[in-house]
């Protein structure tokens, strides 16, 4: 059947009609059918890609369209869909019966398309006012259950009963008193969409800092998207996806500035060494020449001709506290005993330093200014925010080490990382 377009989601590919021949329109009764609900009115269809065969639903309309905006609008308004199923209606009470206590093969029939069953069954039930078929859900089945309430415009419902069940906050005390083994990927974009969705912001902010600091394969190259990374959490929704490469992006610009920033004047007419010794101008060659091989050999410069430019770098997939710990292992190079103060070493600590504080405090999105300030909060294609200079103690930063306001904070960071230029020392 041809669907309206402006039905929303556009999920509900068909509603089988009564016609006049009885024995056309009622199911097969071998079919097997999960009564989410007895007395049900309607039946829904399910099927993915790894079921061969579909999965039955009877559900009551009333409650579906009570606490889903999409079931109301579907079965409420006058597309064909909600005009269908009012026809078969019709048609049961013109044999002299009711559609709740009508045979399931009576009862009009939407097939939706590309769900999982078993996440499918919990939003059911959920709806209907019933506990899930899963007493202790994972992150992934939650996922899978979030996916769908935001698919059927029922988040509000589903967010308040996970969160009456303590579902997420049974796992965050889980997750702490793990082992500590490295999480997946996978995992953590998980618990990213279930943050946002079902409103645990904790699990947004944290989970998406850590993406953001140990990257993703995902942004290094997509076409390692097999069919083992279809989840909706591969591309996270409502433009969180594009935020945080962005802001992982960002953050490499800013580490490699840093770099860039101490290391050029070194190759300037500028003298670098301050001590005045006759052997000064020898300290910044010297300086300059470690520098490079020391930076050279941790993969953060390559020394290239700039004739006949072949290459066209990307951004590193190495974990940024990974690179920001490698690079302050750069030796105190002295060209003789004099010369303690000399070189990178003494430059970089502080802003390397100062730049793991950050990364550490929170470089994550915060839920409820990605909710309701979005512009400000966005990172992602946001104006140059001017010079940005390193305050010398940080607690002027941040007083008393924390931030005053979530807007504070969030404007703090990206200003940061957003700079146009930066004064380090």
């Amino acid at each position: 059947m041809t669907k309206d377009p402006s039905v929303p989601w556009n999920n509900a590919r068909n509603v089988d009609l009564a016609p006049d021949d009885e024995d056309d329109h009622r199911q097969d009764s071998k079919t097997p059918v999960v009564n989410i609900a007895e007395c049900g009115d309607l039946i829904l269809s399910t099927r993915t890609g790894s079921e061969t065969a579909a999965v039955l639903f009877r559900v009551d309309s009333h409650r579906l369209k009570a606490r889903s905006a999409f079931f109301r609008a579907l079965l409420e308004s006058s597309f064909r869909e909600g005009v269908s199923v009012r026809d078969v209606h019709e048609k049961i009470r013109q044999d002299g019966a009711e559609p709740a206590s009508a045979p399931a093969a009576w009862l009009p029939q939407i097939d939706l398309e590309e769900l999982g069953s078993h996440a499918m069954t919990d939003l059911l039930r959920i709806l209907h006012g019933q506990d899930m078929s899963y007493h202790r859900p994972g992150v992934r089945h939650l996922a899978g259950l979030a996916t769908l309430a935001d698919q059927y415009d029922c988040l509000p419902e589903v967010a308040e009963f996970v969160h009456q069940k303590n579902f997420l906050l049974t796992l965050n005390k889980k997750s702490k008193g793990s082992s500590g083994a490295e999480v997946s990927e996978e995992h953590l974009r998980q618990k990213i969409l279930v943050g946002w969705l079902l409103d645990y912001p904790q699990w947004l902010t944290s989970c998406s800092q850590r993406l953001i600091v140990r990257g993703s394969s995902r942004w290094v190259d997509d076409d390692v998207l097999g069919e083992a990374k279809q989840g909706v959490w591969w591309d996270l929704p409502h433009d969180l996806e594009a935020e945080l490469q962005a802001r992982r992006e960002l953050i490499l610009e800013t580490v490699n500035s840093l770099v860039v920033d101490f290391l050029g004047p070194y190759t300037s007419k500028q003298r670098q060494c301050s001590l005045g010794y006759s052997n000064s101008a020898e300290c910044d060659s010297f300086q300059l020449g470690e520098a490079i091989r020391f930076l050279s050999r941790i993969g953060t410069v390559q020394v290239q001709g700039l004739i006949y430019d072949t290459h066209v770098g990307e951004p590193t997939a190495r974990s940024i506290s990974e690179i920001i710990s490698t690079l302050r292992q750069v030796p105190s190079y002295q060209i003789d005993q004099h010369h303690s103060h000399c070189g990178l070493r003494t430059k970089l600590t502080p802003p390397l330093q100062f730049l793991q504080f950050v990364l550490d405090y929170g470089v994550g999105v915060c839920r409820d200014c990605w909710k309701h300030d979005r512009p400000n909060s966005r990172w992602s294609n946001a104006a140059a925010a001017g010079k940005w200079t390193m305050p010398h103690v940080w607690s002027d930063w941040f007083p008393t080490g924390r931030p005053r306001s979530c807007k504070e904070h969030e404007a703090k960071i990206k200003a940061l990382f957003t700079a146009s230029a930066r004064q380090w020392a």
